[in-house]
């Protein structure tokens, strides 16, 4: 009964912060704002929420624009559905005595946006000790101008039964009859560059029998009700206007530990890159002659190719920490396999190196599949589980109380402290004669 009035207490505290809406970034991360190219499209960011306690999970990433308006919408959304999913699991714990760990899982993709419009997809997983996780999707079109989400009645002239035309082509993709009596919510509807694209959700295709999870309606013909605005038929999306990147070969520093006598540690750095936390951990470590080892996760590495390199350029070694940060378990084996696989082969085209080192989210442990391709690192000492060491001097108290030859330093690349604390405990280190080296020194 304690612990569970402890976990009570804590969940409280937790409410509080999260309704609080205020537009600021995120604890994990701070703020960076982006602009526009000349096309008028975003260069979009990206964010990643992730916590992690002894009851729940959290990993969310959401982009960042460089539209206040848009973004503080898209941080309701968020902190709206980190409040419900702590709400219910809340529920299930004093319910029940289902002991599984509850996770919520928020991905993203950009669908489309052009000079008038940005639109986005969120997929949201949420187990809570069902049998089945559940899965849903949130689309969000904005204005840009305005930065206003739009509803669907905003792309419609007003006094037209657009909900009607939208079923009767709805029916026609999918090859049922105009007669057929069945529905749809039209919930999540994207605007595109010459179509509008409705979304069904899970019990929509079971009642209309199909696998199809999304139908493509040519603008032209809704070009009598649209708004004429969001009517105009854009040929070309951004990414068939964008190069294909290239990556030139990077000059490494050599990654070989300068001192490998006496006692020794590794420190490793998970859930990044971060294009400001990074290079300033880049530069503590220059610092003090440190090796490390960063377990990236493949969509930040996509968003910030250029941090990335710039690791291996100083010499560190990377290993690969999945693709989204999900809690691994509860995959598929095929799902588990493109987490994995994914990262591996953008880490090898962005920097260049080819690692078998992982570290999955949440201390999840490799299926035994993937043995013989990946080797999963583990650690001694893990400061991101601790949800109380909130500034530097904490988390580096945590990690010097505990040291020994032969830690295994895990610290967050994603905290807005770690720089700090690594000066710190590098600091206290040094002078107790440890050396700062590979994670594979350690494993050999």
């Amino acid at each position: 009964m304690r612990r569970l009035n402890i976990y009570v207490a804590l969940l409280s505290l937790l409410l509080i912060l999260t309704a609080c809406s205020i537009f600021i970034a995120d604890a994990n991360e701070g703020s960076l704002k982006v602009t526009s190219d000349p096309a008028g499209h975003y260069d979009v960011s990206m964010k990643s929420d992730i916590e992690e306690f002894e009851k729940y999970h959290i990993t969310i990433h959401y982009p960042q624009t460089p539209n206040d308006q848009i973004d503080q919408v898209i941080i309701d959304y968020v902190n709206q559905k980190k409040d419900v999913f702590k709400k219910r699991s809340y529920e299930v714990v004093l319910n029940s005595e289902e002991q599984s760990v509850h996770e919520l899982h928020i991905d993203y993709d950009i669908v489309y946006q052009d000079e008038k419009v940005f639109v986005v997809e969120f997929i949201e997983t949420t187990d809570i000790g069902q049998k089945r996780a559940d899965v849903s999707r949130t689309v969000m079109n904005f204005d840009k101008s305005s930065g206003k989400r739009l509803e669907l009645k905003n792309l419609f002239k007003k006094g037209t039964n657009y909900k009607k035309a939208l079923l009767q082509e709805t029916k026609e993709k999918l090859g049922m009859q105009s007669e057929t009596n069945s529905s749809v919510s039209f919930e999540n509807i994207a605007l595109s560059g010459d179509s509008l694209l409705v979304f069904l959700t899970g019990e929509e295709q079971k009642r209309w029998n199909t696998s199809t999870s999304k139908v493509s309606i040519d603008k032209q013909v809704l070009k009598d009700i649209l708004v004429p605005e969001y009517a105009q038929v854009f040929v070309q999306t951004q990414e068939e206007n964008e190069a294909e990147a290239s990556f030139p070969e990077i000059e490494k520093t050599d990654p070989s530990p300068k001192r490998v006598d006496g006692k020794k540690v590794a420190l490793t750095f998970d859930n990044g890159p971060h294009p400001k936390r990074t290079p300033l951990i880049l530069d503590v470590l220059e610092k003090y002659e440190a090796n490390a080892t960063f377990f990236m996760i493949g969509k930040r590495v996509k968003h910030f190719p250029e941090t990335a390199r710039e690791v291996v350029k100083q010499g560190h070694m990377v290993g690969n920490h999945t693709w989204t940060h999900p809690g691994f378990e509860r995959l598929s084996d095929s799902q588990q396999r493109a987490q994995l696989d994914k990262t591996r082969d953008l880490i090898q085209e962005v920097m260049g190196v080819t690692t078998n080192l992982v570290r999955l989210p949440f201390e999840g442990e490799l299926p035994e599949a993937f043995t013989d391709r990946y080797e999963v690192v583990p650690w001694t000492i893990n400061t991101t589980e601790d949800w109380n060491l909130t500034n530097a001097s904490e988390i580096a108290d945590a990690v010097i109380s505990d040291v020994e030859d032969g830690s295994i330093i895990v610290l967050s690349s994603l905290h807005s402290v770690t720089p700090e604390a690594l000066d710190i405990i590098l600091d206290e280190l040094t002078a107790q004669g440890y050396s700062f080296v590979p994670v594979s020194t350690l494993q050999k």
